[in-house]
């Protein structure tokens, strides 16, 4: 999928378009780059079975879908108070290995959301420090929440 993303930038493919922020593009190379970090979220189990189905499933707090928006660029609103649970706290884990990749759309929504779940779920429940990073660029995207949606459906139809 990286190799997707890295082709999708070339003049010859939708670097133009990438560069001109077509929502379309820019959605794309987002889900390319994300694919790693969402399959390895959307494979968490739990005690009931997979923590994405429990997340988007939970009737009790219906905002704990949105820690899944965060690889593909699309912070926690304000306020958010998810379930502090085993899932939220490997979720959070697999994305702090990417979050230090400024190429990786976590890096600018990781260091907020993890503050953010701290204060609802307690100081040191997930890690708020990112390692240095060795990428040297960095593109700063919006991101569909469509992007997300359509990505997970990709990975579990592959599993």
């Amino acid at each position: 999928m990286n190799d997707l993303a890295l082709r999708l930038l070339s003049p010859d493919t939708c670097g133009a378009e990438f560069k001109s922020r077509n929502p379309v593009v820019t959605q794309a190379y987002a889900s390319f780059v994300s694919y790693d970090v969402l399959y390895k979220a959307g494979c968490q189990k739990s005690s009931k079975g997979y923590c994405y189905a429990d997340a988007i499933t939970n009737s009790t707090n219906q905002s704990d879908y949105v820690l899944y928006y965060l690889p593909i660029g699309i912070s926690l609103p304000g306020g958010s108070r998810l379930t502090c649970s085993k899932c939220l706290q490997e979720t959070m884990a697999i994305y702090a290995e990417y979050a230090s990749n400024t190429s990786q759309p976590l890096y600018d929504t990781y260091p907020a959301s993890s503050q953010l779940i701290n204060l609802g779920c307690g100081p040191n429940f997930v890690s708020t420090a990112l390692a240095a990073s060795s990428a040297s660029s960095r593109i700063r995207q919006t991101f569909s929440t469509t992007s997300i949606v359509l990505l997970l459906a990709a990975i579990y139809a592959f599993t």
